[in-house]
């Protein structure tokens, strides 16, 4: 609003004289003569002086709130209800005293919800239009809500949720190895074994086979240290592949190193379990939906 802008830009000149006047001169394209006289209304009224005069009066030309209740009732009722809207203004004048404009008229009517019988084809289809965005705004509307009530029934409690885990910050920091059993190759099962690089979510291996074996892996480990080097971990599930746990022995210390962690502990690199932290899941990257990897393979 062009008072509000005026008065701020006048109240911060007062409250920091330092301030260039020119600047206020500029902003408006006023004279230095105008800014003074601003400086000093703001001094002696303060904020009221740039509230205009006319503010809280309505227009004199405005019709009365009871005239336009009489307007709209009088065309609902069997009188005039039909005519159109130039003809209906006519009568208004002749028999009621009611001198109004047409387009008055028309405005009244159409804030009630009250059309022409008579208007024009355009004016249908754009109503029409605006009758259908209505119902779509109503739709997703209702929508909203019952997505927010859905969305606040399946709201998991704080002490009950999972905090994800944030990515590694380089490149080989981290691999991530999985298997994916699927109809790769028509009516057949195989299982492809892949390996993914935690911070940048490149594909560093895969490896097609029968069953998610130990030779599966090696395949991929092969690839791995072929192109890229050795990694500083990898990230698996708590398949008894990569690392097996005795019976009744629950101490880390105490776990038994299979073929691939010892080949790993001589590269000097990790092997690290964790089943809910591989994002290369089966039914998350690969078979989830149509157009993720494995329908674009199969």
């Amino acid at each position: 609003m062009i008072q509000e802008a005026k008065y701020q830009a006048v109240k911060n000149y007062v409250d920091h004289p330092d301030r260039n006047k020119l600047r206020i001169a500029v902003n408006f394209g006023i004279t230095l003569r105008t800014v003074n006289r601003w400086i000093a209304d703001y001094r002696k009224f303060g904020k009221s002086a740039f509230i205009h005069g006319n503010t809280t009066l309505e227009p004199e030309c405005k019709i009365a709130t009871e005239v336009r209740d009489k307007i709209v009732s009088m065309y609902r009722g069997d009188i005039y209800n039909g005519s159109n809207f130039a003809h209906f203004t006519e009568l208004l004048a002749q028999y009621e005293d009611i001198h109004v404009s047409e387009q008055s008229v028309r405005n009244i009517l159409h804030a009630a919800g009250i059309y022409s019988p008579k208007m024009w084809r355009s004016t249908k289809k754009r109503l029409r239009q605006e009758e259908k965005q209505q119902e779509k705004l109503l739709t997703s509307n209702e929508n909203t809500a019952n997505i927010s009530d859905s969305a606040d029934k399946n709201k998991v409690a704080p002490e009950d949720g999972h905090s994800l885990r944030e990515r590694c910050k380089y490149f080989g920091e981290m691999i991530q190895m999985d298997a994916s059993s699927y109809e790769w190759f028509g009516g057949i099962v195989s299982n492809l074994h892949v390996s993914i690089d935690d911070c940048t979510g490149r594909l560093t291996g895969a490896y097609f086979d029968k069953e998610e074996t130990l030779f599966g892996y090696y395949n991929v480990l092969k690839q791995i240290l072929l192109r890229y080097g050795i990694p500083a971990k990898f990230l698996t599930d708590k398949r008894t592949v990569f690392e097996y746990t005795r019976k009744g022995e629950q101490d880390v210390e105490k776990d038994t190193f299979t073929q691939f962690s010892y080949a790993c502990k001589q590269l000097g690199t990790r092997s690290h379990r964790n089943q809910q932290a591989v994002h290369i899941e089966t039914g998350k990257l690969f078979t989830s939906t149509p157009g993720t990897r494995s329908h674009r393979l199969a």
